[in-house]
């Protein structure tokens, strides 16, 4: 996993990680608390692994931070 350094949100002030995404390396802001979710491998077997949602999906002030579509 790559390393989260620790913020807080400048609208809602919750504390978030930052991420940098796979494919850019840009910032993604992730809630503190994971989810606990269940994965099937292909192997059939299933495990119990903590999932980090995205703050832009939680945050109660998300349209002040969209851009707008070109």
């Amino acid at each position: 996993m790559p390393a989260m350094d620790r913020g807080t949100c400048r609208s809602c002030r919750a504390p978030i990680y930052w991420v940098p995404t796979e494919k850019t390396g840009k910032l993604m802001p992730l809630d503190v608390a994971a989810e606990k979710r269940i994965v099937v491998l292909t192997s059939g077997e299933a495990r119990v692994v903590d999932c980090y949602v995205s703050h832009f999906s939680t945050c109660p002030s998300r349209d002040l931070h969209r851009k707008p579509r070109t």
